[in-house]
């Protein structure tokens, strides 16, 4: 801009600001160059010839400075000039310092203490890259499903590890009835074999691409009969499957255990490895169970802390002095069923004793209440070792005081016709009317072939009631 000012004198600045038509500036009062008397201002058809002259001219106007005399009207041009002077001035003179300063001045832009950082990063991003390789590839293969029970194998069929894919293994020898074996088992691979000659064979190796265990190569044809005695299924693999089993019936007899898998699996196995995998499984609940049993008074807290006002006691005894405390009683009553009963149900109270099935014996003691739809109210419940006077007179007297019973003749009280119990609700419950339950009575009389052939639960209730209406209305003065 400038030396065009200098070669033609005056410019013509055109400003856009979102105007129709274009607004002429005047032109700008530049400084006359030094030789301005053959500079041709208004004969634009010499352009070429002037800027010709000035090629061939040594001398060229680009190293030209403006005469010291002379008149800058534009003062906010000259200021910049000044600046970038200044600031040229300014970068040369730090360039001299730093040069001279070298050793002491550390770059903004390169951490010395760090040199690796570069190659850190990028190996950062290929380990990333390798990752997202890796993912994509494994969706190309199938991954084992144990929920799904399959007498297929496919080759590239990824699993977790090396324990996975031996059960899958084993479950295909389960399923397809052939007799396989382990040629090969290591932490890293394993190999599979059939019967010979038959030509089945498959190979599984950890992949370091996918970081998971895959089926490498198998041979699926099979030249041998079906086996019912199969040397993969073990005590460790009928512990696994059936453990659930045998947490639900604790009780379960080999024979029983053993016919269910023939049942299901169609396979033979010996009764002494049934019985060694039910003990190894009643052997690990019953540590579930004793650490469970250190925690009771745990237990009786939380029902305490999470509801506030519930009454729950532990009874603990010991055969001698230094033995460690053991497991007796069970009591708890929580508040909002209290509150519950005591507000909208009536003032009975039905009394029964279940026995408990499982590692551990005893029985459960439960008291339950009707409410205004005539349905059960559940109140307190209590674990005791046995049924009988002292542990029924425990679990009323517990029940008795949470509920604040002072007077007991407006109450009524339901129960079977237990020994221990009957005596007591005399001693605890004197004024309270005392009836046995309709069903247990019906439960009795049933044994009885020709009686209890003819009556039924019905029939029975309504003679029950016509026999306390009568015996009420003879009694009554």
């Amino acid at each position: 801009m400038s030396y065009l000012g200098q070669h033609w004198g005056a410019i013509d600045l055109y400003v856009d600001h979102g105007i129709d038509e274009a607004e002429v500036v005047p032109n700008l009062a530049l400084p006359e160059p030094e030789h301005a008397d053959h500079i041709q201002e208004d004969d634009p058809d010499d352009e070429e010839a002037s800027l010709e002259s000035n090629h061939e001219d040594g001398d060229s106007d680009l190293e030209r400075s403006p005469q010291d005399g002379a008149d800058f009207v534009d003062v906010e041009c000259q200021n910049a000039e000044n600046n970038n002077e200044d600031i040229g001035k300014a970068r040369a003179e730090g360039e001299t310092q730093n040069v001279g300063e070298k050793d002491d001045v550390q770059s903004q832009y390169y951490d010395s203490d760090d040199p690796l950082s570069y190659q850190s990063e990028k190996e950062e991003a290929q380990a990333s890259f390798e990752q997202t390789s890796a993912a994509t590839s494994r969706f190309k293969y199938p991954s084992y499903n144990p929920n799904v029970e399959s007498v297929e194998l496919e080759v590239g069929t990824l699993y977790d590890d090396a324990k996975q894919f031996r059960k899958a293994m084993i479950n295909y020898a389960v399923y397809s009835k052939r007799n396989i074996h382990f040629v090969r088992n290591e932490p890293h691979r394993v190999s599979l074999a059939c019967d010979h000659p038959c030509p089945f064979q498959a190979h599984g190796s950890w992949d370091d691409t996918f970081k998971c265990f895959q089926l490498k190569t198998v041979t699926m044809e099979h030249m041998c009969n079906l086996k019912y005695s199969l040397r993969l299924v073990s005590q460790s693999w009928i512990e696994e499957r059936y453990e659930d089993k045998i947490r639900d019936n604790p009780s379960i007899g080999q024979t029983e255990l053993k016919k269910h898998i023939q049942s299901e699996l169609k396979l033979n196995v010996g009764i002494c490895m049934v019985k060694r995998a039910i003990k190894a499984v009643l052997k690990r609940i019953d540590a579930g169970f004793q650490d469970q049993f250190r925690r009771i008074r745990d237990y009786a807290d939380e029902c305490i802390n999470s509801n506030p006002g519930t009454k729950a006691f532990v009874k603990t005894n010991k055969i001698t002095p230094e033995c460690p405390s053991v497991f007796q009683r069970f009591y708890v009553c929580f508040a909002a069923l209290k509150k519950g009963f005591l507000e909208g149900c009536r003032k009975v109270i039905g009394l029964d004793g279940c026995f408990l099935k499982g590692m551990l014996k005893g029985e459960i003691l439960s008291a339950v209440g009707r409410d205004a739809n005539n349905q059960m109210y559940p109140i307190a419940w209590g674990i005791v070792e046995i049924e009988n006077t002292d542990s029924w007179g425990w679990f009323l007297g517990q029940l008795k005081s949470n509920l604040g019973i002072t007077d007991t003749s407006p109450w009524t009280i339901i129960s079977d016709q237990q020994k221990g119990l009957t005596h007591v609700i005399k001693e605890l419950f004197p004024d309270a009317e005392h009836r046995n339950c309709a069903r247990h009575v019906h439960a009795n009389w049933s044994t009885l072939q020709d009686f209890g052939a003819r009556l039924s639960l019905e029939q029975l209730s309504s003679v029950m009631l016509w026999i306390t209406i009568s015996v009420r209305l003879l009694i009554a003065p």
